[in-house]
């Protein structure tokens, strides 16, 4: 399900319970302060600490270190023995379909894809199903958040980041509509472009030079982000859902990630996005490792895909 794996900042210990069914009710709010001493803490930069402490309260991290260093109050806490343990960062599973997709062959429980090439205004966050069973399988493996996202289309439509220990999708929101995500146009194999079917707007025909669909496409985007730009820097009367959706690109509160792998989608990825004065993120990027001094000069990050 998951095609992309990073890092992120919550901790996991590596050691932990396995459970034959899994637990989809949410934990109850920490009602008490909790320290765990003498663990092998990696830190996730690189630092490890030997003989470490970490202590927890209301849910959040409060301290890290070395527990040689430092005397802790002990008084109305948890202490938990760890010696020989080893502490890891948790992970966040980027650019998943987690909570939007749960039996790929029964269609009622599919909600990942949207019809249609521009989904600008689909917000994948209203989707996401926090009594799917799936997410907690993947917390007692270490992933403790997920950035789910709308496939499909050319725009595909905005992604959020989720705790997966939650009772609703607000509950579950660490950040909502974080991206908005696109597929780069190449030249199909069969028809279409991307995870869509044909021209953006509009269906493909089998007749037309593929460079010229792929360049009618890009004309469509550059016409549909210039509307979308004006849109957003003014006080429309009459309200577009699709360009409206996009305002966040352009005050700089939402990132562009575009998919592309080749080394030409991706030069002309970037060029379209820094024309509209947006720093993009390139997805999948099979010869970013080509392009190395270009994404450097542009400070462009790629995700790539899991081998």
């Amino acid at each position: 399900m998951n095609k992309y794996l990073s890092t992120a900042i919550a901790l996991f210990a590596s050691v932990s319970l396995t459970y034959g069914q899994a637990n989809i009710s949410p934990a109850k709010p920490q009602s008490q302060k909790v320290i765990v001493m003498g663990a092998i803490i990696h830190t996730g930069d690189g630092k490890v600490i030997d003989n470490g402490y970490i202590t927890f309260d209301k849910g959040k991290i409060t301290g890290i270190g070395d527990a040689t260093v430092v005397k802790l109050a002990l008084t109305d806490a948890k202490v938990i023995t760890a010696t020989g343990k080893h502490i890891y960062p948790g992970f966040i599973s980027p650019i998943t379909n987690l909570g939007l997709l749960e039996i790929e062959s029964v269609k009622a429980t599919k909600d990942d894809s949207e019809l249609g090439e521009n989904n600008a205004h689909i917000r994948a966050l209203i989707a996401y199903n926090t009594d799917s069973k799936v997410p907690a399988t993947l917390r007692s493996n270490g992933i403790l958040m997920a950035q789910i996202t709308p496939s499909g289309g050319t725009i595909s439509g905005s992604s959020s980041v989720v705790q997966l220990d939650a009772w609703n999708w607000e509950d579950a929101a660490i950040k909502k509509d974080d991206a908005m995500h696109m597929t780069w146009p190449v030249a199909p194999r069969g028809r279409g472009f991307g995870g869509g079917g044909g021209r953006f707007g509009a269906a493909a025909s089998p007749v037309v030079d593929p460079n010229e669909r792929i360049n009618a496409v890009i004309a469509e985007l550059n016409k549909f982000f210039t509307e979308a730009k004006s849109y957003t820097e003014t006080t429309p009367t009459i309200t577009n859902t699709r360009l409206a959706a996009m305002k966040g690109l352009f005050n700089g509160t939402q990132k562009l990630f575009i998919t592309a792998d080749g080394q030409k989608e991706i030069v002309s990825a970037v060029n379209f996005a820094k024309k509209f004065g947006i720093t993009p993120v390139i997805v999948g990027g099979d010869d970013a490792y080509l392009l190395t001094d270009f994404l450097k000069t542009n400070n462009v990050t790629v995700i790539v895909k899991q081998p």
